[in-house]
């Protein structure tokens, strides 16, 4: 594990423990600590409250912390850094509309080589848990019910994240805006099959030289079949 950390030539393994406690409303409080001796340990934790107001309306409120810290040798450097993450989510019937928002310290990125992403506004391309990064984000969610041989439904999101211009931490500010669209067949032989498309356009400040601005576009078909 230490390998894929980035400690070449090491084979240092990895620990961890957590826990996650779901509540009768649905909400969500978990912790986990993972340590990989001799680069360094991470601790994550994360409140996700629910609160229904009716049958069709809920508020889903979400904040997340990370701290990371270089420990013994130090084989990937020496840094100490942490991550705030926040998220609303307002819930209306078939509608999903959600703001959040995002602080990272500048003592470093946050280094993720096991795993997802903890930041809430993480998207397809971009993670926005660069060193002094800012990150704000919306987005829209639609569930447009049996659409011909399936469910048919979208989510968008839009990021812009903010990084200081001069300094150690200097790197281009990022903007993204992302589009997934599901297909969910559910009819005669297509009944296992789930139809994704995804289209996520990035744009770099043109400041930074090598930032250059992408488009990236996916088709993924999943189908469900038993093998006993």
């Amino acid at each position: 594990m230490s390998e894929a950390a980035g400690a070449d030539d090491t084979d240092k393994g990895l620990t961890f423990w957590g826990f996650r406690y779901r509540m009768p409303d649905q909400s969500v409080y978990g912790l986990i600590h993972q340590r990989t001796p001799d680069l360094f340990h991470t601790t994550f934790a994360k409140a996700e409250k629910r609160l229904e107001f009716s049958d069709d309306l809920s508020l889903w409120a979400d904040v997340s912390y990370t701290q990371q810290k270089s420990i013994g040798e130090e084989m990937i450097g020496d840094f100490e850094t942490h991550l705030i993450s926040t998220r609303l989510e307002l819930v209306a019937g078939h509608n999903k509309f959600r703001v959040g928002a995002s602080r990272t310290d500048d003592g470093g990125n946050i280094q993720k080589p096991y795993g997802n992403p903890a930041n809430y506004l993480s998207i397809i391309i971009n993670d926005f848990d660069r060193a002094e990064e800012d990150a704000f984000s919306l987005g829209y969610s639609r569930d447009l019910g049996q659409v011909g041989l399936g469910a048919l439904s979208f989510f968008a999101n839009v990021v812009w994240g903010d990084t200081p211009d001069t300094g150690p931490n200097a790197s281009a500010d990022a903007s993204e805006f992302d589009l997934t669209v599901d297909w969910r067949l559910n009819e005669g032989w297509s009944d296992k099959t789930w139809v994704r498309f995804r289209g996520a356009w990035v744009r770099y400040d043109s400041d930074y030289p090598g930032a250059d601005d992408l488009f990236d576009f996916r088709i993924i078909v999943n189908y469900d079949f038993d093998l006993l």
